[in-house]
């Protein structure tokens, strides 16, 4: 099966590769940016990115270089294709200007914040030398709502385990059980050794 493999790319498409020396080295796309694309079939179409692919110097973008793909045919997709966005060049996108809406080209400024007194990496526009803010990285812990099985605050500040040097942590006939399942693997292998 192996050989098949690398006889074909049906079973596993080819991974891309670009060397270490050609990947781009400061990133000023990130997650959950808008961004436009400025050249290709989708020229001029308005998205998020949905992903970044560092390694490529890709990124994919919501709605742009769609294509389809052939999956095994269900309620979900009932001709067996779907469709889906492929990476695109980072060269080919270029960030919003939120105060203009319109595609900017951007430098990195480092500058102090008050709030957590850290040096912090900030994009501006180049045009019109507004802050263009990056999206949090962990919205989606912050979106959470309790649910039925979460565990209730009471619950977790309940002392249940109080520790004692005169009881053992492990129950003794638990210590026993385990004792002789090592004890009769070991005499288990030197039998096998021996014959």
């Amino acid at each position: 099966m192996k050989n098949l493999k690398r006889m074909t790319t049906r079973l596993e498409p080819p991974t891309k590769w670009v060397a270490p020396k050609d990947q781009i080295k400061t990133w000023t796309v990130y997650k959950g940016d808008k961004v436009e694309v400025i050249s290709g079939k989708d020229k001029g179409h308005k998205g998020s990115v949905v992903q970044v692919l560092r390694d490529v110097n890709s990124v994919v973008v919501s709605g742009a270089n769609m294509v389809f793909k052939h999956v095994p045919m269900s309620k979900a997709a009932p001709s067996g294709k779907v469709q889906k966005e492929m990476p695109i060049h980072v060269t080919n996108v270029q960030l919003i200007d939120p105060s203009t809406g319109k595609p900017t080209k951007v430098f990195i400024r480092r500058e102090d914040n008050p709030e957590t007194k850290k040096l912090e990496t900030r994009r501006y526009s180049k045009a019109t030398q507004t802050l263009i803010p990056r999206k949090e990285r962990f919205d989606s812990r912050y979106d959470q709502k309790e649910g039925r099985y979460d565990t209730q605050p009471e619950s977790v500040a309940e002392i249940t385990f109080k520790p004692s040097l005169l009881e053992p942590v492990i129950p003794e006939g638990v210590l026993k059980e385990l004792h002789n399942v090592y004890k009769h693997g070991k005499s288990s292998q030197k039998a096998t050794a021996r014959s």
